[in-house]
């Protein structure tokens, strides 16, 4: 077990001298707040659904936020391997499990607070609140695990510095800003975000939350 453990630590240990990354992850709690508020607290344009529907931004920053993360882990463990074991297994899986328990975390305080601006406002318990859990699991949690990923597995390819650079213009063609670049076809396959980035939540026919997306992220 201390084995399993002492990864999380280095990990955690790694991440906190990273002032950019804990930045990126400020300004993404501090974009959503907005959203929030604009959303659900405001009632000009109350509208609780639209407030994860229309998080675009911070589903594309959180894609390079967890892409950059996972690589600058990969590289940065390596100056400590010699201390922990020499079998790589328990690192890697010390660095998921740290990764998985961050991401969780952190779109876990999110959606702890839409749930409580949610309730505040007055609307009772239904199967929206699932739906809206669904909604954070398949677009925030499992979207930045896999940008998490692709980070670590490009550090392992490519060992120079332009990985980084690499890794930066991956995340813009499997981000919702890749409307803007491809053809909507193509641009809808490889993105991992919402289809339709840009529409209202829509009251009869929900969130894109079918089986189907959940398939297209992890395959």
């Amino acid at each position: 077990m201390n084995e399993f453990v002492r990864p999380i630590s280095l990990y955690k240990k790694i991440l906190s001298r990273n002032p950019f990354i804990l930045l990126m992850l400020a300004i993404s709690i501090f974009y959503v707040c907005i959203v929030f508020y604009s959303y659900i607290l405001d009632d000009r344009y109350f509208h609780p659904g639209s407030a994860l529907t229309l998080s675009s931004f911070f589903i594309q920053c959180g894609i390079f936020t967890f892409s950059l993360l996972g690589i600058y882990l990969d590289r940065n463990h390596k100056k400590y391997e010699f201390i922990l074991y020499r079998n790589t297994v328990y690192l890697y899986l010390g660095k998921i499990s740290f990764i998985s328990l961050v991401i969780i975390t952190f779109c876990s305080f999110l959606a702890i607070l839409f749930f409580i601006l949610v309730r505040i406002k007055g609307l009772t318990v239904s199967p929206f609140y699932i739906d809206s859990f669904m909604y954070i699991l398949v677009y925030w949690v499992v979207v930045f695990l896999i940008a998490f990923l692709i980070g670590i597995i490009l550090s392992m390819l490519i060992p120079s510095l332009i990985v980084y650079f690499i890794s930066i213009f991956i995340c813009f063609f499997i981000g919702p800003v890749n409307y803007r670049l491809l053809d909507n076809r193509i641009a809808e396959r490889l993105n991992l975000g919402q289809r339709e980035n840009d529409q209202f939540y829509h009251p009869l026919y929900g969130y894109f939350i079918e089986d189907a997306e959940l398939f297209n992220r992890l395959f």
